[in-house]
């Protein structure tokens, strides 16, 4: 039954897709939708801000790794932090995903001067890249201007992905990569031609080079091809995807190969030295303890799955499984390898790594693909067999209505992750998001101890103390928050290392010039007790002790 012709009239007023048959006017449009999302994201206000919000230890991290190339370490296969943590607490040395931007962000510094929005906008642009090849390939699948920018705002209103695209950790950027690797990946399956092949395997490689949980598009592909090549599923009405599947498997092998050899030398460089900041490792759902399992299940309850996409976004990705699933013969058969692939093996990262359910949001950047999947096979079903409902302007409008929400929910999202909610914020963000969100990010409005850390640097080049003179910070338990907002090296105290005198006394061995304490509890802890007797300078919160006097004495 069709809706009356008022509405139908007001619909199709509203999206007069005639417009939009000039190519450089679509791309136009739709950065111009980027920007003003961007805008409603409170971008240009975040975009000057320092590292901060959840997971500020792992965007010093980042930031610290570019810092030490920017500061002369132009070696791009020997970076460092500036934790001297490794080669005997010498050096900072250490390894994890492969470095390249953090070394383009040091050339760039070194052209323009250091400053960290120039780094928030090589994420912002390539994280555009990403959506741009997005759009692309969901136009190419689907043919319609509408579908392909909903698919866009579709991924651009996840707060995961909002929040790390200005932002300084590496799965944004890692993830918009392989959308642009699928994208070419898809122009190699319509034209067999193995350029596109030879440029998506590279794109992979990088990708898997930068954040290898970030290759499951590169794990469907493996299946597509295996499935391909077996013959038993008809995957193209024209003939095979791999019509040279010998040589077209080179390409494919050298992303295993490129990825093997990189986590290689990261194993032998990191062995060397000594000193590791990532997590590497396997920590199963059986090898978790039953408290760990809890908190795990709790923070997946109470905060990753709200961070991921909207609860209504939750709700239409059910609903569209379950109408792929009751309509299974007549999904197209690439979608029957794509979906249960990719769902099982997120099941898998989850079970083998349960560790990252426990407010490790930024983990599930990598997966977004999966939403991203369904959405494409439920819309490419419709076209195929539902035509009418397809093109339905009055589907398009609740459609629109439905992605407007998720917008004002990433706002708000974005709002109190920053600034938290005060009390008169609390009953407009209630509108929009869950109680139980609201406080999770309620932290945010207090005055953490990192401020002073922010601000000092001047001050401390003023006292004379070089970015070279060896620092201790006893209540940092992070590896880089205060040492790079200081522009310092020295030692933090990650896994509360610095745990009795004897071992502050072996870093001022090791050339620990002074102490900075921002909790006084620290000074009344007995391994600082004993070394706060020359207070240099009170910055703020910031007690800043010379270690100087203590340095005959524990040689």
């Amino acid at each position: 039954m069709m809706p009356p012709l008022p509405i139908r009239s007001f619909v199709v007023t509203l999206y007069p897709m005639s417009i939009f048959q000039n190519k450089r006017f679509r791309y136009l449009f739709l950065f111009a939708v980027l920007l003003f999302l961007s805008w409603i994201y409170s971008y240009l206000q975040i975009l000057p801000l320092r590292p901060g919000s959840v997971h500020q230890w792992r965007q010093a991290d980042c930031l610290s790794l570019a810092d030490n190339y920017y500061q002369g370490n132009w070696n791009l296969f020997k970076p460092s932090l500036n934790i001297l943590f490794s080669d005997n607490e010498t050096s900072g040395k250490s390894a994890g995903e492969f470095p390249l931007l953090y070394y383009v962000v040091a050339i760039l510094w070194k052209v323009f001067g250091r400053h960290e929005f120039i780094f928030r906008l090589v994420n912002i642009a390539i994280s555009f890249g990403g959506m741009f090849a997005l759009f692309k390939l969901s136009f190419a699948i689907l043919k319609d201007y509408f579908w392909a920018v909903c698919s866009v705002v579709f991924l651009f209103s996840s707060p995961i992905f909002v929040f790390y695209t200005n932002n300084f950790l590496i799965n944004v950027p890692a993830f918009s990569i392989m959308l642009i690797a699928v994208w070419y990946f898809y122009r190699f399956w319509q034209s067999s031609e193995n350029k596109y092949l030879n440029l998506s395997m590279g794109l992979f490689l990088l990708v898997g080079l930068m954040k290898i949980s970030t290759l499951m598009g590169f794990v469907v592909i493996c299946l597509i091809y295996l499935a391909d090549i077996s013959g038993k599923i008809r995957l193209k009405p024209d003939g095979r995807v791999f019509r040279q599947p010998l040589k077209q498997m080179i390409p494919l092998a050298a992303v295993l190969g490129g990825v093997a050899i990189w986590y290689a030398y990261v194993t032998h460089y990191n062995h060397k030295h000594g000193g590791v900041y990532t997590l590497n490792y396997i920590q199963s759902y059986w090898a978790s303890s039953k408290e760990q399992v809890a908190s795990s299940l709790k923070s997946l309850k109470n905060f990753i799955v709200f961070q991921v996409i909207s609860i209504p976004s939750y709700i239409y990705l059910v609903l569209c499984l379950t109408y792929l699933a009751f309509n299974f013969r007549r999904v197209a058969g690439v979608w029957k390898i794509v979906l249960p692939s990719l769902l099982v093996g997120y099941f898998i990262f989850i079970m083998l790594f349960f560790y990252s359910l426990d407010c490790h949001d930024y983990y599930h950047v990598d997966f977004l693909i999966i939403p991203l999947a369904i959405n494409m096979a439920f819309l490419h079903y419709l076209k195929s067999n539902e035509i009418n409902l397809f093109k339905s302007p009055v589907v398009k409008f609740f459609f629109s209505a439905f992605l407007v929400y998720n917008v004002c929910y990433c706002a708000t999202n974005m709002q109190m992750r920053y600034w938290g909610s005060t009390e008169k914020d609390v009953y407009r963000h209630g509108l929009i998001s869950p109680k139980i969100e609201i406080e999770a990010w309620d932290y945010t409005r207090w005055s953490y101890e990192n401020r002073a850390y922010e601000t000092v640097t001047p001050i401390l080049r003023k006292m004379g103390i070089k970015r070279e003179d060896a620092v201790l910070c006893p209540d940092d338990p992070s590896y880089s928050i205060a040492l790079y907002l200081m522009d310092q090296q020295g030692w933090s105290n990650p896994g509360c290392i610095l745990k009795d005198s004897s071992v502050v006394a072996d870093r001022i061995a090791h050339g620990a010039k002074y102490m900075m304490i921002t909790d006084t509890a620290t000074m009344r802890f007995p391994f600082v007790r004993s070394f706060v007797g020359h207070e240099l300078l009170q910055y703020q919160k910031l007690h800043i002790f010379d270690l100087r006097p203590y340095s005959k004495t524990t040689r």
